[in-house]
């Protein structure tokens, strides 16, 4: 390449580049960045890849310049020229919306490039195969963060095996810890510890810790569902999210599963919110991303006593109703109202949950639990049955922690009357997180006791908050008694200071009883 510099063969140093594509990125990018750069403005210009790949090494290539999710500093590429050709270009564009959080963008340009790739004939696929297990890893990766996780699943597979077809070490390792991840996330542990026994040897290669990140992410996911929780809290706190800082919710998710005093709850909030302040609003509010915040907000918020608060965390986040972070909110939810006694709508609910199409089994482990402690609760004779159900599953995925969400007073009973057994050491764990729950008043109320009593907490009188909620003042005073009885109060200045310990409303100023 620098004999082709100092030639100033422009054609023959890209044509070197683009056929040894492959090569250059896992052994030597920056001598690939450094002849890229020497290109002529004009000569990127007539050569679209050449121009697209420039930007991509100044987004990954290690150097002088600023670590950047964005691809800047490169020369806007011409129009395609034929399929590889517009393929890079929707997943250079595809990688930039992501990185900005417009996820809906991104992912109809992936969802693009997937059907312009399925149509192409065999001579075209031929030309791109070296450069497809990073496109479709970059695919797999827009839709993963979007939401889309049998989506993002589907593109990785077909990174992995294409990589491996091709002997590509850097995709094969990306791929699979990738796959590792969103299985664990899924609860399908046995599918997860077999991508990562397929994890090639990486040593300290530069790409390292993009397929080293994801991993380690897994890993702590499969330690918590065996209650591994010490062993899970010092690999978290190995991991260097720097090579994969778009995986940080994921991170903030898994410590919030994890923590286990008020005062690293606290921390761990704070830093949380610091981090999203600095996020684009998009990447804040939506996608996978939006629901594993609120999800450890929600777990954070609970540790720290502040329930009412902790269930508000779960009603912001914008994702795709079928996805799997919409599913996990819901049965956070389910789990909110076992503990506050609402035992028919957790059975009505969770029967819901389990019924829904492609549930994934940690989903389903914990929706089959919460309905088998309600129907228990109920009365309802098939109670053991739905348990041994949730248990066959746990046991085939060593997914025991899901068993022990939400309400746990039934969890002896069912154990007993179970004719699936668990393992000892397992049972101990479920009995003793189980055991553990924080009560919260506030979540008994009905929407109306709610409505009455945020007005009533705003400062508005009896009467105020009758004409504002359009009823009677002697309604508002009825409802106001039901609200008392249920948090345990006589007075208005201990139902405000129970308000603020629950986190349900910020403390006001004391205006009588």
């Amino acid at each position: 390449m620098r004999g082709l510099i100092d030639a100033e063969a422009w054609d023959d140093l890209v044509g070197f580049v683009q056929s040894n594509w492959t090569e250059l990125l896992a052994q030597d990018p920056m001598s690939a960045r450094q002849a890229i750069e020497a290109l002529p403005d004009a000569v990127l210009i007539a050569h679209p890849r050449a121009s697209l790949a420039k930007g991509y090494l100044d987004r990954i290539a290690p150097g002088d310049h600023a670590h950047t999710m964005r691809f800047r500093k490169a020369t806007p590429a011409g129009p395609p020229r034929g399929v590889f050709d517009e393929l890079v270009q929707l997943s250079v564009r595809a990688t930039a919306r992501r990185a900005s959080g417009e996820y809906d963008a991104a992912e109809k340009m992936a969802r693009e490039a997937r059907e312009l790739l399925d149509a192409a004939d065999s001579s075209d696929r031929e030309q791109m195969q070296q450069a497809l297990p990073e496109m479709t890893y970059a695919w797999g990766y827009v839709r993963e963060l979007a939401g889309d996780l049998d989506g993002a699943r589907r593109e990785f597979v077909d990174s992995y095996d294409i990589a491996l077809m091709i002997d590509d070490r850097m995709g094969r390792a990306r791929a699979a810890g990738a796959l590792a991840w969103v299985d664990a996330l899924a609860g399908r542990n046995t599918e997860a510890r077999a991508w990562l026994a397929r994890l090639p040897e990486i040593g300290d290669a530069w790409w390292a810790g993009r397929s080293v990140v994801p991993a380690q992410l897994a890993e702590v996911m499969i330690l918590i569902g065996t209650f591994e929780f010490d062993d899970a809290r010092r690999l978290l706190a190995r991991i260097d999210l720097r090579p994969a800082r778009e995986r940080w919710p994921a991170h903030k998710l898994l410590c919030a599963l994890l923590v286990d005093s008020h005062v690293d709850a606290v921390t761990i909030l704070a830093d949380i919110d610091t981090a999203s302040s600095a996020m684009p609003d998009e990447r804040a509010e939506r996608g996978e991303g939006a629901a594993f915040l609120a999800i450890a907000r929600h777990r954070l918020l609970s540790k720290m006593g502040s329930q009412s608060a902790a269930r508000l965390e779960l009603n912001g986040a914008v994702v795709p109703p079928s996805s799997l972070g919409a599913k996990m909110i819901e049965l956070w939810k389910i789990a909110d109202d076992a503990r506050s006694g609402r035992i028919e709508r957790v059975e009505r609910a969770a029967t819901a949950l389990t019924l829904l199409p492609a549930v994934s089994p940690w989903v389903m482990v914990a929706a089959l639990a919460l309905k088998a402690g309600a129907e228990s609760s109920l009365g309802v004779p098939t109670a053991s049955r739905t348990w041994e159900s949730a248990v066959a599953l746990a046991n085939r995925e060593r997914l025991y922690s899901a068993l022990a969400v939400g309400d746990g007073r039934e969890i002896p009973r069912l154990m007993q009357s179970s004719s699936e057994s668990l393992p000892e050491d397992m049972s101990a764990h479920i009995l003793r997180t189980a055991g553990s729950r924080v009560h919260d008043p506030f979540l008994t109320l009905t929407p109306r006791e709610h409505v009455v009593l945020a007005a009533r907490l705003r400062g508005l009188t009896v009467g105020e908050t009758a004409e504002a909620v359009f009823v009677s003042v002697n309604t508002v005073k009825t409802q106001l008694r039901t609200v008392y009885r249920k948090i345990g109060v006589t007075t208005f200045s201990q139902l405000k200071r129970a308000a603020s310990v629950h986190g349900y409303v910020p403390a006001l100023q004391d205006d009588g009883d």
